[in-house]
């Protein structure tokens, strides 16, 4: 099997058909990384495209001193993380407006999150239980949701981690540690004790 380095190398040199490569070899897990970030398919797919036209654009950029995969998971990061906060804007001022005009019942809705919902009976145990672990990711500070993603989700070791984030090994510990232990304590509040 070719090296993702040596893929790089074609594509540097002209070949686009060794980036098809590249894109067939991570789409997929990019994509989860994304998805797992926002939450949301189609957000999803687009941030992961603009991952990996970025990345292409980018790639006489690319220092060999990483790995590909680390180099392409911090541009999915960075480009999640933005569209975040976009996210977060947007909905603020979608809340503004809703000051603005009147309409109490549709803040409501956005505050509380109010919508169809399917009652417990219509779900299994664990999928109630991954709800819960999910929307207690959710609320996690970034830093430490990238982490625990990227560990529990991905496999990557605390080395690979760091490498992904640029930051030291102690950091990516830390954040791991404090993520699981502000996540245990929103499940603990939310009535699964063991989780």
């Amino acid at each position: 099997m070719v090296t993702d380095e040596a893929l790089v190398e074609r594509t540097v040199r002209g070949d686009t058909h060794a980036y098809d490569e590249l894109v067939v070899r991570w789409q997929r897990v990019i994509y989860n990384l994304v998805y797992r970030m926002l939450g949301k398919e189609h957000e999803a797919e687009e941030v992961c495209q603009d991952a990996f036209t970025a990345a292409y654009l980018n790639l006489k950029n690319f220092r060999r001193e990483a790995k590909f995969s680390s180099w392409l998971y911090r541009i999915a990061i960075n480009l999640s993380t933005s569209h975040l906060r976009k996210r977060q804007r947007t909905a603020w001022e979608s809340l503004d407006e809703m000051r603005e005009k009147g309409t109490m019942a549709d803040l409501e809705a956005v505050q509380w999150n109010v919508g169809p919902r399917p009652s417990i009976e219509d779900h299994a145990i664990e999928q109630d239980r991954a709800r819960r672990v999910r929307s207690a990711m959710d609320q996690l500070h970034p830093e430490c949701r990238i982490v625990l993603i990227l560990k529990e989700y991905h496999g990557l070791t605390f080395k690979e981690i760091a490498e992904v984030l640029n930051v030291p090994i102690s950091t990516v510990k830390t954040r791991m540690y404090a993520g699981l232990s502000e996540m245990k304590k929103r499940l603990a509040r939310d009535g699964l004790h063991e989780a």
